[in-house]
């Protein structure tokens, strides 16, 4: 995955939407799945999100040193 993020709206307390990431997160496996990858897919966090995506979405690291952007 290139990117993963709400738009500006759909974020914080006043949020239309819930499960937005969780969803994509969902749909690039799914197109994992079918182009026979087992539903594998990498992308690089920000390294404060590691944790959340690590407890939400079931998400390994497999990197421990961290880019600089």
């Amino acid at each position: 995955m290139h990117l993963l993020e709400n738009a500006p709206f759909n974020k914080g307390k006043t949020k239309i939407y819930s499960g937005v990431a969780g969803n994509l997160v969902a749909f690039a496996c799914r197109i994992s799945f079918q182009r026979g990858y087992d539903g594998n897919v990498s992308f690089l966090s920000k390294s404060q999100l590691i944790d959340h995506y690590e407890k939400n979405f079931r998400c390994y690291s497999f990197w421990w040193t961290y880019y600089d952007y």
